[in-house]
């Protein structure tokens, strides 16, 4: 019981010492504080001005269908030789470094 009650002087103590530390503001200070924040506000342009319009292709010309990107090299399987020469599977070798760097 005695801890507990030196927790609550403690917390009593420190309570008084922030209430006493609390200063009185004037009001008109308060109100100048908030007019000077409204002004501020007020300069910056809305969300519907900074919308831009679309851009448009640097040469003019109008995009084409999207043509899907393919790999030029062989398959490698995973049980092929590696082709970088080393002699060991790809799978033990080449494929690993592959995968880490894709996720």
């Amino acid at each position: 019981m005695r801890t507990f009650d030196l927790m609550w002087s403690g917390i009593d103590e420190r309570v008084i010492d922030i209430v006493y530390r609390i200063e009185q503001v004037e009001e008109d200070a308060l109100r100048s504080t908030w007019r000077e924040t409204a002004a501020i506000h007020e300069d910056t342009p809305s969300a519907a001005q900074l919308e831009q319009p679309e851009r448009s292709f640097s040469d003019g010309s109008e995009a084409g269908p999207i043509q899907p990107i393919r790999n030029s090299g062989q398959k490698v399987g995973r049980n092929d030789p590696c082709p970088c020469g080393s002699g060991k599977k790809y799978k033990n070798c080449c494929a690993r470094s592959a995968s880490a760097s894709a996720g």
